[in-house]
């Protein structure tokens, strides 16, 4: 395979990625080895040294298994990793084990935020796998190298839906998930917490548990992302439904033990904050810090009937307050172009430059500068845009100080197709 030097512009694709040399990467050049892959991205997570990780599922043996790989610099597939290039399997004999997002500990461990169950089950379990870089499970960790949450504990109900996972300064695990509680089965967001080991962390919140909870207990909160702070502080970032119906983006800061941040929201909601707008359905779906004391969330906005989704942005402060600082601290709704539904998957942050991802009618970048305006430097006129069907969220990352990446799903032949499109940013 040879690999080519490019002009390097920011938003053109770097042509050193990928087997055609034209930066884009398809899951079905990764796992075209396994006949039975989905071909589809449910994780993605870059590696310290540039390598990585690429979470899919494989139904060789009649259900499906996860189904990871590694790959280097330019897109090939590292086949000292697992055997073969693949680290597949399931959590449970004769049950199907789904993939999801994964992060990576400083001690080098990885972990995938998995789920186990048949698909006709309405609550699958949580599972957590954890790998070294050589692909093979640590078997310090739970048993085996996995845990497996019981989707009932108590009043509580989890849904197995995988949100996010990180892992914190001290080496825990923080899972956020959704599910219900009590016998209304209330909908409701939580986060959970894990040693080292895979024990409950059970100093935080209730046995290892926090409920996202709106003072009127009935009230829905739904969690879609979250980021710790170097202090242990978490963010949680969705939407809740006040007044039963209308969705309003949600924000919510716990402390490290995982009681509400009172510092943090609004006067009603002590440790969360609220965004609404009569008529609209709206929800943040990434939150990430953009400096010491001051962070940024991304999402959308959704009026009603004849009216596309808008994409949401704003940026806040410890108190939960605008910032001054972008977008003279005012909310900011963007559209691709007059009319385009458009909706904010994820959010990177470099310096004055604000990169947003998403995808509905195709898959796209801009790049905002912190007065709320598209910077022209970067693609045409601060857009990079793949025009082709996007059906699941955008993965953005950080893959080096002149480059990212962008992950995401389109149609395949019998399933949705992912593709990793690396691109040289300003």
């Amino acid at each position: 395979m040879s690999h080519l030097t490019t002009n390097k512009q920011p938003g053109s694709r770097d042509e050193t990625w990928g087997p055609d040399n034209d930066g884009r990467l398809s899951l079905y050049d990764v796992f075209k080895d396994q006949l039975d892959s989905t071909h589809t991205l449910l994780g993605a997570l870059l590696l310290g040294n540039g390598d990585l990780l690429v979470a899919s599922e494989t139904e060789a043996k009649g259900y499906r298994e996860f189904l990871i790989a590694k790959l280097n610099a330019f897109g090939e597939r590292d086949q000292h990793f697992g055997e073969k290039g693949f680290v597949t399997g399931g959590f449970a004999p004769g049950t199907p084990a789904f993939s999801g997002e994964m992060t990576q500990g400083k001690d080098g461990r990885i972990y995938m935020f998995g789920v186990t169950g048949f698909v006709s089950s309405p609550d699958p379990e949580i599972a957590i796998l954890c790998i070294d870089e050589t692909g093979k499970r640590v078997e310090s960790f739970g048993n085996n190298g996995q845990i497996i949450i019981e989707n009932k504990i108590d009043e509580r109900v989890f849904y197995g839906e995988r949100r996010f996972i990180r892992v914190l300064e001290d080496g825990d695990l923080l899972i956020g998930t959704n599910g219900a509680t009590g016998s209304a089965r209330v909908e409701t967001a939580y986060v959970m917490r894990f040693d080292a080991n895979g024990n409950p962390v059970n100093t935080f919140g209730k046995d290892g548990v926090v409920d996202i909870k709106l003072p009127n207990a009935q009230a829905t909160t739904y969690l879609t992302s979250g980021c710790t702070l170097s202090d242990g502080r978490i963010l949680i970032a969705g939407y809740a439904r006040p007044d039963g119906s209308t969705k309003s983006a949600m924000l919510a800061m716990l402390n490290p033990g995982g009681s509400p941040n009172l510092i943090f929201g609004d006067k009603e909601t002590p440790g969360m904050r609220l965004i609404t707008k009569p008529r609209f359905e709206i929800e943040f779906n990434a939150v990430t810090v953009r400096e010491a004391g001051k962070y940024m969330a991304a999402g959308s906005d959704t009026g009603p009937i004849l009216q596309h989704s808008q994409g949401l942005l704003v940026g806040f402060d410890d108190h939960g307050n605008n910032d001054p600082d972008f977008n003279s601290g005012t909310v900011l709704e963007t559209s691709l172009r007059p009319g385009h539904e458009t909706n904010w998957d994820n959010i990177f942050v470099q310096g004055q430059h604000v990169y947003v991802a998403g995808g509905i009618s195709g898959h796209y970048i801009l790049l905002l500068g912190l007065n709320g305006q598209a910077n022209p430097i970067f693609g045409n006129g601060g857009l990079v845009e793949e025009n082709n069907t996007a059906f699941t969220p955008a993965f953005l990352m950080d893959y080096s100080s002149d480059r990212l990446l962008l992950a995401s799903n389109g149609p395949g032949l019998d399933f949705n197709q992912g593709t990793v499109y690396r691109y040289y940013r300003a």
